[in-house]
């Protein structure tokens, strides 16, 4: 988790816009496995988050079909107060849902 959020880190301050997470079975490998970050737990997203404000910038993105609202909600509450982000300008998070009918 700690690389992951250094690798951010060194993205963001060589110019990366932010950073993406996908926990949507729309994003699959081309051996058509879901993508790993479809069940990554909320301490890895929160640790990768907190680069953003670490460096002051960026955007962190997310697609997700809230299959458990709860806890998606339940972390995503959690980022804002995450110091490393407090000290930041981590601007909000991007959502996208899959629609009723899974498309």
């Amino acid at each position: 988790m700690r690389r992951c959020g250094k690798l951010t880190v060194e993205a963001l301050r060589v110019g990366a816009f932010g950073f993406t997470t996908s926990r949507t079975d729309s994003h699959k490998t081309p051996d058509g496995e879901l993508v790993p970050s479809r069940h990554a737990d909320d301490l890895e997203l929160l640790g990768i988050g907190s680069a953003l404000g670490e460096t002051g910038t960026g955007a962190f993105g997310m697609n997700s079909d809230f299959d458990d609202e709860e806890y998606e909600l339940r972390w995503m509450r959690k980022l804002p107060k995450e110091p490393a982000v407090r000290s930041g300008s981590c601007s909000p998070i991007a959502l996208k849902t899959r629609s009723a009918g899974g498309v």
